[in-house]
């Protein structure tokens, strides 16, 4: 299993992963779904898990944690569809699942701008390097400036 894992970077606490069994680019919308693991270097990342209820404050310890991002790489933009949190010992702590699949063809997606040089930014070039993509979509942009 952990050869289906592909370094992204490492940043301050925490390291990240691909999936590489997760990938799934669908070259017409231009996306790229994929599952990111988060492991901590020493410690847990603790976080307030309610932040609407400050009287009884309930902290999540974790060790790891998966993102489903979805990317659209033709507008630089990203949803996260899914996060969970585990503990030390692989239980899951909290897991947090956003718009189903199917309300997708109701309401439209929430799509977030990548930041430049953030941990997104990273993490998307990387998969279009890796899957050779970002050749493709260079090849479109000089197209389409040359007029």
């Amino acid at each position: 299993m952990r050869d289906d894992l592909v370094y992204l970077l490492s940043y301050k606490n925490h390291t990240q992963y691909y999936r590489k069994s997760s990938v799934i680019i669908d070259e017409e919308k231009n996306t790229i779904n994929v599952l990111v693991k988060s492991v901590t270097k020493k410690k847990n990342i603790i976080y307030l898990q309610n932040i609407y209820s400050a009287k009884e404050p309930n902290y999540n310890k974790f060790n790891q944690q998966d993102k489903w991002y979805v990317f659209n790489y033709k507008q630089w933009q990203y949803t996260i569809t899914c996060i969970t949190d585990y503990s030390k010992s692989g239980n899951v702590l909290l897991e947090t699942k956003y718009k189903p699949n199917w309300l997708h063809n109701i309401f439209p997606i929430k799509w977030d701008d990548i930041i430049p040089d953030s941990i997104v930014d990273l993490a998307l070039n990387k998969l279009l390097q890796d899957y050779k993509i970002w050749n493709d979509f260079q090849m479109d942009i000089e197209k389409n400036n040359n007029y």
